[in-house]
């Protein structure tokens, strides 16, 4: 049995003013929603999240008006269909609400709702103190639904009511209550401990970070204060381990990426835990803001794995345009029933004020805008579009600092922001990585076209519309080539054990990447890892630096006695990545 969301309309719901209705049809698993900042990615976060609360914690709606309403009404209204059954409205209006229903009840236990300020909560809040102590985050809200294996009741519960037993006057009666429930309560949580343990590392292990974790009740265990009525030993211990070593305050020592992505593990176990009911819905909003690009491809296969493939609903937002785009084309390609929405601030044109939010939906893609624009003769409008496609494709194929400038004088970095620098950077990298630029020699043909940021209105209709044709095809003929950052410049360490050729000696290189590592294929022809300056290190800590791997492979190879034959794979297969992968084990295209 499970159920699903089919729409959601608000009505003077806080960003958006009047009537809104987003329609989450065809069975609809993942929903990708782009914002800028003050669009409504926030409000329509605490829409789902407050009424799907509601179960547990009562809301009124008039606390959430707009603050220049169309009319008095205001709402939030889900349509939620349960298998073969009729969809049914739910309602959270000032005169209705579905507080008490049970779907919403069960709802409000299971669901998943988690923003970047979430996230800090297992380490920014601690930075000045010694330990990560996340009592309080683990029992009143992380396991706050979650019902203790030796009684009957959540733990959020279990402690209240501790509380309330130990403020009473004392007696024997009093104490033999206190001893009792104090006990139910610590065993049951050192075992609920270790299951979310045990389940944020399985999780963890696939951000690949090297990092491993525990979290355990202090000694002890919560207890009554001595000669007070209160309660002590309120501590549970987040502690880390980093390649294998313990990290007495990893807070302080680890990066945002690697905190990050612990505190997002923990965060899934706490939910994956709890036994699923009919409506799973987990909202995730700007989380991507603490992760670099190593951790957001595997944070999309763990949301699918985890999540999509176990009827979740997963609603994902960020005011990051590349990482809206780079997800929609992930959960694209692995089918899962994807709805696209894209929220801006409206204003009103008569007062010029930004005051609510526009939400479009099903935004086709940039080559598919062009393309609807072409076949409607509208050829200025499909010029600019295809603009669009062209640099975005550029920008997915190319290496980072193919995209990016740098002013010699101040050393300052910007995004490079003319299409023909990029068209010219291109050019090059297919050269470099020996590449077929048959496809793309008319690039420059198509000029006025793609990469001419203006549109004209004075251009013969047949000889135009013939170039767009053209520049479709070319942008077509990008999307034919795969590309994957599997490496980071400064990030990854590569390293090598290589026999001197007829010998028993042994001598251990090390690489370092100066430039991301990418891999690319173009069609059907192979897989090939693209040219990437680095830097060697020989037995004896002397560096060289090269224009790409494979050149430094041929200087090993000619220090240990090796003949140069153009064939990499032995290196692959033996160049280590951060002592825990094989090259070759990374050189693949990622797909959920």
């Amino acid at each position: 049995m499970s159920a699903k969301i089919n729409s959601i309309s608000l009505k003077n719901f806080r960003s958006f003013r009047g009537e809104t209705k987003i329609s989450l049809d065809n069975n609809c698993k993942s929903i990708l929603i782009y914002g800028e900042n003050g669009s409504g990615k926030s409000s329509l976060y605490q829409a789902l999240n407050y009424f799907l609360s509601s179960g547990a914690t009562s809301q009124d709606i008039k606390n959430f008006t707009n603050i220049d309403p169309s009319d008095e009404e205001s709402y939030v209204k889900l349509e939620i269909k349960e298998d073969s059954e009729a969809p049914k409205i739910y309602e959270w209006e000032e005169s209705a609400d579905p507080f008490n229903e049970q779907l919403i009840v069960e709802a409000s236990r299971t669901k998943g709702f988690l923003d970047y300020k979430a996230l800090l909560e297992t380490h920014f809040l601690f930075r000045n103190d010694d330990r990560v102590n996340i009592f309080d985050l683990v029992v009143n809200k992380l396991l706050a639904n979650y019902l203790n294996p030796v009684e009957s009741k959540t733990f959020k519960e279990e402690f209240e009511d501790l509380e309330l037993i130990v403020s009473e006057r004392r007696s024997d009666r009093r104490s033999e209550r206190l001893e009792k429930a104090l006990l139910k309560f610590n065993n049951g949580l050192v075992t609920t401990l270790q299951e979310l343990s045990d389940k944020a590392n399985e999780i963890l292990e696939k951000f690949e970070q090297n990092v491993k974790i525990s979290i355990s009740l202090a000694t002890g265990g919560v207890r009554e204060a001595t000669g007070q009525k209160a309660l002590t030993g309120k501590e549970i211990i987040l502690n880390a381990e980093y390649f294998g070593r313990n990290l007495d305050q990893h807070h302080k020592f680890l990066n945002e990426a690697r905190l990050s992505a612990i505190a997002i593990s923990i965060y899934f176990a706490s939910i994956l835990i709890v036994p699923p009911g009919k409506l799973r819905v987990l909202f995730l909003d700007d989380i991507c803001i603490g992760l670099d690009m190593s951790n957001r491809l595997p944070l999309l296969k763990i949301i699918n794995e985890y999540f999509v493939q176990n009827d979740y609903q997963v609603f994902l937002s960020t005011f990051d345009r590349y990482w809206y785009e780079l997800s929609r084309s992930v959960f694209a390609d692995a089918c899962s029933h994807l709805k696209c929405i894209e929220l801006y601030v409206g204003k009103d044109s008569q007062r010029g004020e930004a005051c609510f939010s526009i939400t479009i939906q099903d935004r086709m893609s940039y080559l598919e805008t062009a393309i609807a624009y072409y076949e409607a003769c509208d050829y200025p409008a499909a010029a600019n579009y295809l603009r669009k496609a062209c640099e975005s494709e550029l920008r997915r194929i190319l290496p980072r600092h193919l995209t990016l400038d740098v002013n010699r004088e101040t050393g300052e970095v910007r995004k490079i922001t003319k299409l023909e620098n990029l068209e010219t950077n291109f050019i090059k990298f297919l050269q470099d990585n020996d590449l077929d630029d048959k496809p793309f020699r008319e690039l420059k043909t198509y000029k006025k076209i793609v990469l001419n940021p203006l549109s004209h209105d004075d251009l013969e209709a047949p000889h135009y519309g013939a170039e767009i044709e053209g520049g479709i095809k070319l942008v077509e003929s990008l999307k034919n080539i795969k590309a994957n950052t599997i490496l980071r410049a400064g990030c990854d360490k590569l390293n090598l054990g290589i026999y001197v050729k007829g010998t028993r000696q042994l001598r251990k290189y090390r690489f370092d990447l100066l430039e991301d590592l990418k891999i690319v294929q173009q069609g059907t022809n192979p897989l090939n890892i693209c040219a990437c300056r680095c830097r060697l290190y020989d037995p004896q800590n002397r560096s060289s630096e090269h224009a790409s791997l494979n050149a430094a492979f041929d200087k090993v190879s000619e220090e240990c006695g090796y003949e140069l034959t153009g064939d990499y794979s032995l290196f692959h297969k033996n160049v280590s990545v951060n002592s825990r992968k094989k090259l070759q084990d990374i050189m693949k295209f990622e797909v959920i």
